[in-house]
């Protein structure tokens, strides 16, 4: 029991919630742009192109009319909700991940965007789970049970809310895109905002 209350006051210290907020996101609440006379189709090529100027796409599923990306990370001080991040600009890894809609039909066609921050809290876990082994059997070592998984299965990522900023950007490029001018992704901005990547297939362009 001694270890188990070490282990929370541990807890304490690295700024771990003992229960991680989730950001629930209704769709309503997405960031929207509507597109006058421009065919569902036309959107959501759109929409591929201004997504692969900051991520990779994950699905892309034209008659559901919904694309995701793959996670990017990078890291941040501060800025995630925490009193220790914020007292000393402790260093994070954090990701975002995008996920874009488009719905209607031509005259009527819309799409809408959410971008998801994700602040990596795996060490802060593995103390907690370290605890809890320890205090109910002694035996346990610290990693029995994450043997036949890989470091990448054994992450455990928070949501701490979303990138506003970030879901504009990628709307103003569809937006862009559609009327024929110049869709060049904006400047990266400042972290936590991830930079632009290069587009990964120029043949859906």
């Amino acid at each position: 029991m001694r270890r188990f209350i070490i282990g929370l006051a541990v807890l304490a210290m690295a700024g771990c919630d003992a229960n991680p907020r989730r950001t629930d996101i209704p769709r309503t609440n997405w960031s929207r742009e509507r597109l006058d006379a421009a065919s569902s189709d036309r959107a959501f090529e759109a929409a591929r192109y201004a997504l692969r100027q900051w991520f990779t796409i994950d699905q892309a599923s034209a008659s559901d009319g919904l694309l995701t990306t793959f996670p990017v990370e990078f890291e941040e001080r501060g800025g995630t909700g925490r009193l220790r991040d914020a007292a000393i600009s402790y260093r994070n890894r954090v990701r975002h991940r995008a996920t874009v809609r488009v719905m209607g039909t031509e005259p009527d066609v819309s799409v809408e965007c959410v971008v998801i921050r994700e602040r990596l809290d795996t060490a802060d876990h593995r103390v907690f789970a370290m605890n809890r082994q320890f205090d109910d059997v002694n035996n346990q070592t610290p990693i029995s049970g994450e043997g036949a998984t890989s470091p990448s299965q054994n992450e455990v990522w928070t949501e701490i809310g979303r990138d506003r900023k970030l879901e504009r950007d990628i709307l103003n490029v569809v937006r862009e895109r559609l009327s024929g001018r110049a869709a060049a992704a904006p400047n990266p901005a400042p972290q936590p905002t991830a930079s632009p990547i290069e587009p990964q297939d120029s043949s859906a362009d």
